[in-house]
């Protein structure tokens, strides 16, 4: 599995509970621990993950502009280099 880019992505990692997940389209929606709700797409799985259920604690890497990069259970690391 390739190991993802996070080019202009911020440095602040942020973490959430699964509120939704649709299994057709691999998207959903994430709340973090303030109440704030955002939907993730299917690249932001990276191919690795095939499920997710509501409840799941995750956690994410944000672009630039508070879009979800990529995205993980909250026990995997984020990234190659961890």
């Amino acid at each position: 599995m390739p190991s993802p880019s996070f080019e202009g992505q911020s440095d602040q990692r942020h973490q959430g509970t699964v509120a939704s997940f649709d299994t057709q389209r691999r998207n959903g929606t994430v709340v973090r621990d303030n109440g704030q709700s955002h939907a993730f797409g299917a690249e932001a799985l990276d191919g690795q993950l095939r499920l997710l259920r509501p409840g799941q604690r995750v956690h994410w890497l944000p672009d630039a502009h508070g879009g979800i990069v990529y995205l993980t259970l909250i026990t995997l690391p984020l990234d190659s280099q961890q």
